[in-house]
């Protein structure tokens, strides 16, 4: 089951102090559809002032989980690989006892939600990631911009592609890229084959973290 905290919150407009309920963990497998739906809107962040009004988007973090498909994404807001996970906290939410459970780590909402819609979909993250890096040169080249970012959209299965949206130049212009679905397999070898020992529970498999995934492959394969 889900876990919940009230907290005070200063509305930002007027400085009241608002006590707000706020989500410590979402279990995929037991709570339903309802707060999952609320979770990936972006609804159970929505904070509203009961004096003033004024409506903003909390930032805190949430652990979902979902033991049944055997993973679990941490969000933790604005946390990067230069960052470490207090030891504590980390310990209070690994559930150690459980076998096979990909824990991941998301500094962003929007990381998140990706996170836990690939690992709804059965794909590994990991290999996203790296055919989504992939793929930022090739659209940089067919666009002629800068692409800012970009989130794993579209799997077939049955016509053997995947799809990122990406998000390009100055006015951020979406950009759909597909690709065959043997990029996200080579992709996953590689992914297979990096050993990279954080000493900790939740992993941050990001941008950042597939560039250096490719880099070290690179290296290896020009010996």
């Amino acid at each position: 089951m889900s876990s919940t905290e009230t907290k005070a919150v200063s509305c930002p407009q007027c400085n009241y102090e608002n006590h707000v309920t706020v989500y410590k963990t979402i279990n995929g497998s037991t709570d339903g559809k309802a707060i999952k739906e609320k979770m990936l809107s972006g609804e159970l962040f929505r904070f509203k002032c009961e004096k003033c009004g004024h409506e903003a988007m909390l930032k805190y973090p949430v652990l979902y989980n979902d033991i049944d498909k055997k993973f679990m994404v941490f969000y933790i807001p604005e946390i990067d690989r230069t960052s470490a996970v207090d030891k504590n906290l980390e310990k209070e939410y690994a559930y150690e006892e459980l076998n096979d459970i990909t824990r991941r780590l998301a500094g962003s909402f929007n990381e998140f939600k990706e996170k836990v819609h690939i690992f709804e979909s059965g794909l590994d993250d990991r290999a996203m990631e790296i055919a989504k890096v992939a793929l930022y040169d090739v659209v940089s080249k067919r666009t002629g911009e800068e692409v800012k970012g970009g989130y794993f959209s579209k799997y077939s299965e049955k016509d053997g592609t995947i799809g990122f949206t990406f998000f390009v130049g100055e006015e951020n212009q979406i950009y759909v890229q597909t690709t065959r679905i043997e990029i996200y397999k080579k992709s996953a070898e590689i992914a297979d084959n990096y050993k990279e020992d954080t000493g900790r529970k939740f992993v941050l498999v990001n941008r950042d973290w597939a560039r250096n995934v490719l880099y070290v492959y690179k290296k290896k394969n020009e010996q």
